[in-house]
């Protein structure tokens, strides 16, 4: 695997550990704390540690190992750390998906992602929505969690596997959000080309073709 790509993985999974991971760490605390509840959204790391160091025996070292792994860059650890947690403390058992739920699952987050896409009008969330679809297609069928700041290396992982012009559009796009993002409204792009990105995304599928993205890129040149 490449440096970038290692980079890139490591950067995904510590992302993935302090949103998601986190969350599902603050449920299990809120459900055994209702003290918890005071703060609405995320808890701080001072937050939670109060609060656990609070907590009697075995909720404490449950949680304490809980806690510990959401600093760290391993998803798996602090996935078994969870349902070790769930388990124990909360009497509830995180089962990981079979195939066919997994496949349901996935469908699910494809078609609310392009749901999502088809109302967006900022281009930095245009773009990062058609980035994570084209994961999807790209990779057979699997979805990321991905911060906006990843957006630049996830193009560059991709372009391997993407047509020259549609590698083109996307790093347009890439360089138009940069752009917009420190110029502000003086940055300019045409809506077709916009709209070729969000169309882009809302055609992902598994074994998606690009033959008709290709004509298009060649009649607006």
């Amino acid at each position: 695997m490449a440096e970038n790509e290692t980079n890139l993985a490591e950067n995904l999974q510590r992302h993935l550990i302090r949103s998601l991971c986190t969350d599902m760490c603050d449920a299990i605390i809120r459900e055994l704390d209702s003290s918890a509840n005071a703060k609405t959204g995320q808890l701080s790391i001072e937050e939670r540690n109060k609060i656990i160091q609070k907590m009697s025996e075995p909720n404490r070292s449950q949680l304490s190992k809980v806690n510990e792994s959401l600093n760290g860059k391993n998803v798996d650890t602090t996935l078994t750390r969870l349902e070790d947690a769930c388990s124990e403390l909360l009497q509830l058992i995180l089962k990981r998906p079979n195939k066919k739920s997994e496949k349901d699952l996935i469908l699910e987050i494809r078609e609310k992602l392009k749901s999502k896409l088809t109302d967006e009008q900022d281009p930095a969330m245009i773009l990062h929505l058609t980035v994570t679809l084209l994961f999807y297609v790209v990779q057979d069928g699997r979805f990321i969690h991905a911060p906006g700041k990843s957006v630049p290396t996830l193009i560059k992982f991709l372009s391997k596997n993407l047509p020259t012009n549609i590698n083109q559009r996307l790093h347009e796009m890439q360089e138009f959000v940069i752009h917009q993002s420190a110029a502000g409204a003086s940055a300019q792009l045409s809506n077709e080309k916009i709209e070729f990105i969000k169309k882009l995304g809302l055609s992902a599928k598994e074994k998606m073709s690009f033959a008709s993205f290709g004509s298009e890129t060649n009649e607006a040149s």
